[in-house]
């Protein structure tokens, strides 16, 4: 089997649920795995990060070597890196699973590696807030690399950047708008498994004749997702507290809910089994 080689864009902020995905991954990981492969783009990271980092991945699996390495980037804007990720991993990859850190791993990820080894360019997940055929989201793609240096693709979304400004000026999905527009339809569609977004918020509002999902499909995804993307609105609300803070959406707020009956994403609770099995974060 070859090396499974996975991609991650941090800052310190993002340490923590970097653990929590990082261990969900190796924990998963078949044993006749050659090597796990981590690329950390990273936005000044502190050394005792670093480490914590590293000793999760040591510490998360018995079944195959994980290599860590940490990719220093000068970017201050994690969209700005991911659209240059072709150009900040090793020249010699060619393949990547990009994942953003938000996400609780369920599944085998060379699973995904074979379905995907002869993508000719990038492999994705449908978005289901946008609910658009032709319209993937960015926080899970595994991408062509090879292709993407060949086409250019980063000089051309790039541009799309400079002519749009540092508040992405039209693109109000930021990078995964410009992601979109530059591939256009030359992507691989993958099973809404790979990447369940807005479950417990607005995926409950896709449900229903020539919608995306019936009833029974989004429950089995509430259920058996192999990637869970923590994606999506709270149900209570500190606007009224103060009008500046933004929604709570992530596990780590502690309110991930529906807007409508307050039930939260169902796996919050199991990231939050994988997070206190990390010591560092065990109370």
């Amino acid at each position: 089997m070859t090396p499974l080689s996975v991609a991650f864009i941090i800052d310190e902020t993002f340490v923590m649920p970097l653990c929590v995905a990082l261990r969900s991954l190796l924990v998963h990981v078949a044993p006749n795995c050659d090597v796990v492969k981590v690329f950390v783009i990273e936005m000044n990271l502190p050394t005792a990060s670093k480490d914590l980092i590293l000793r999760v991945a040591e510490t998360s699996t018995t079944k195959c070597p994980c290599q860590v390495e940490f990719i220093p980037c000068s970017e201050t804007s994690p969209f700005i890196a991911k659209m240059k990720l072709p150009l900040l991993l090793p020249s010699h990859l060619s393949v990547v699973i990009y994942l953003d850190a938000d996400i609780l791993i369920r599944a085998d990820l060379n699973v995904l590696w074979e379905l995907t080894k002869d993508t000719s360019c990038l492999a994705a997940v449908m978005d289901v807030g946008k609910a658009k055929p032709n319209y993937f989201n960015a926080g899970m793609m595994v991408l062509n690399l090879t292709y993407m240096r060949e086409q250019a693709c980063v000089e051309e979304m790039i541009s799309k950047f400079m002519i749009a400004g540092p508040n992405f000026e039209g693109f109000p999905l930021k990078e995964q708008d410009i992601f979109n527009q530059v591939m256009g339809t030359n992507w691989q569609k993958l099973s809404f498994y790979w990447n369940a977004q807005g479950l417990g918020s607005y995926a409950n509002f896709r449900v229903g004749e020539n919608l995306l999902f019936t009833p029974k499909e989004l429950q089995d995804l509430e259920e058996n997702a192999y990637i869970a993307h923590f994606t999506g609105y709270s149900g209570c609300s500190l606007i009224q507290f103060n009008p500046h803070c933004p929604e709570p959406v992530k596990p780590w707020s502690g309110m991930i809910m529906n807007p409508s009956t307050t039930a939260p994403n169902p796996y919050v609770f199991e990231w939050f089994q994988v997070l206190y099995s990390i010591p560092e974060y065990r109370y």
